[in-house]
C-alpha cells in the first residue's frame, strides 16, 4: 500500500508501515502530521508516521485510535450523524433485469411494501433504482426510468419519500424526484452530467458520489493510489462548481471500474477513503466478486454479504448498502458491541 500511495504523489514516508489518520489543519504541527495533498479535502492534514508513534500521540491527546470520529451528512431538512454503529441502506430494484432480484417487485403495491419492510428492519434509507447497472445491462432513457419509478412514488407518503435514495445517473430523473421530496441521489456515473449538476446546485438534496470511469482499468493498471488520485480530481471538480461538501457521501464503486480481487483490495484499504472527510458509502451486496469468493449463486450470497458488512464498518464505512437489511443491522450492532 505504501509504495502505491507514494507513486500517486502522497507524502508517505517510504519504507514506513504507516498508520493513517486524518487530522484537522490545526494539528499540522504535530510530529508525524503531513499536508493533505488531495484537492477535495485541503482543510486536512494527515498522519503518516509509524503506528507506535501514532498510538503515543493518541494517548497524549486522549484519542482512542480504534474509534472513528462521527461524520455528519446534510440531507434535506435534517443532518444525519453517522456514529460508531454506522447505518444501513436497503435496496429495492424496480427493473426487470436487475442481477439480484429483477422482476420480483413488479407492482407498485409490492414495491411500496418492500420499502416499508426495509424501514421496519432498520434501514436509514431505501435505495430505489429503475435502471439496471449490472454488467451487460441495457441503458434506459429518463422517460422510461420515470415511468418505472413514478408508480412507487405515488404509492408512498411524503415521510416515506423523504427517506428514499434514488439510484440514477440521469439529471432529468433526479430533478423530478427532488421536486417531490426524495432525500438522496445515488449517482453511479462518476462524472455527473450537466443536468445532474444543475439539480445539485439548485437544491439541498444529498448526493452519493461514486468512483467510476468511462473505461474500466485494464489488466495490471489498477492501483489504490491511482484510484484515489482520480477520485480526488473528479470530486474536487464537483465540489468546486456544483455542490456543498456537507451534502456529499463518497462510494468507491465496488465492481464498476475494476473487478475480481481488486474489489477485495479496495475493501482492505477502505479507511483511505475516509481521507476525503466525507461519509463513506459502500455497496457490495450480492455482487459478482462475492460469488467468486464463495462459489455461491446470487440468491445465496447474503450470509457472506452480512459478514462483509461488519468488516466494511470496521475498515471505515459509514453507510452499508445491502439487500439483507435486518441481518446487516444486527451484524453492525454485534461488531460494535465487541469493539
Amino acid at each position: 500500500m505504501a509504495a502505491d500511495l507514494i507513486s500517486a504523489g502522497f507524502p508517505l514516508p517510504e519504507g514506513v508501515e504507516a498508520a493513517l489518520l486524518g487530522l484537522p489543519a490545526e494539528c499540522g504541527e504535530i510530529a508525524g502530521a503531513r499536508p493533505f495533498s488531495m484537492r477535495a479535502a485541503p482543510h486536512l492534514v494527515w498522519w503518516a508516521g509509524g503506528r507506535h508513534e501514532l498510538l503515543a500521540w493518541c494517548r497524549a491527546a486522549f484519542v482512542d485510535p480504534e474509534r472513528r470520529w462521527t461524520t455528519t451528512w446534510a440531507l434535506p431538512g435534517r443532518a444525519v450523524t453517522l456514529g460508531r454503529e454506522g447505518a444501513v441502506v436497503g435496496v429495492v430494484n424496480l427493473t426487470p433485469d436487475s442481477f439480484s432480484d429483477g422482476g420480483r417487485y413488479d407492482t407498485p403495491g409490492r414495491q411500496a411494501a418492500r420499502v416499508r419492510e426495509l424501514f421496519r428492519e432498520g434501514a436509514l434509507l431505501a435505495d430505489v433504482g429503475a435502471e439496471s447497472t449490472r454488467p451487460g445491462h441495457i441503458p434506459v432513457d429518463p422517460d422510461t426510468e420515470w415511468r418505472r419509478l413514478s408508480p412507487l412514488l405515488e404509492a408512498l407518503g411524503p415521510k416515506e419519500i423523504a427517506r428514499l435514495s434514488l439510484d440514477t445517473r440521469h439529471g432529468e430523473t433526479a430533478r423530478r424526484a427532488v421536486e417531490i421530496g426524495i432525500a438522496v441521489i445515488n449517482d453511479v456515473s462518476g462524472r455527473p452530467d450537466p443536468a445532474m449538476r444543475n439539480v445539485l446546485a439548485s437544491g439541498s438534496v444529498g448526493y452519493v458520489f461514486m468512483f467510476n470511469r468511462n473505461t474500466p482499468f485494464s489488466a495490471g493498471t489498477f492501483g489504490i493510489g491511482r484510484m484515489l488520485r482520480e477520485m480526488d480530481e473528479m470530486l474536487a471538480d464537483l465540489l468546486d462548481r456544483t455542490v456543498d461538501r456537507c451534502r456529499v457521501a463518497v462510494d468507491p464503486g465496488l465492481g464498476f471500474a475494476y473487478g475480481g480481487d481488486e474489489n477485495l483490495s479496495v475493501l482492505r484499504h477502505l479507511s483511505l477513503f475516509r481521507l476525503f472527510d466525507r461519509p463513506v458509502f459502500v455497496g457490495g451486496s450480492r455482487k459478482r466478486f462475492v460469488g467468486r469468493v464463495t462459489g455461491r449463486p446470487v440468491a445465496e450470497r447474503d450470509p457472506a454479504g452480512t459478514a462483509m458488512a461488519a468488516l466494511m464498518r470496521h475498515y471505515g464505512a459509514d453507510l452499508i448498502r445491502t439487500h439483507a437489511v435486518r441481518d446487516a443491522v444486527d451484524a453492525l450492532r454485534m461488531a460494535e458491541a465487541i469493539g
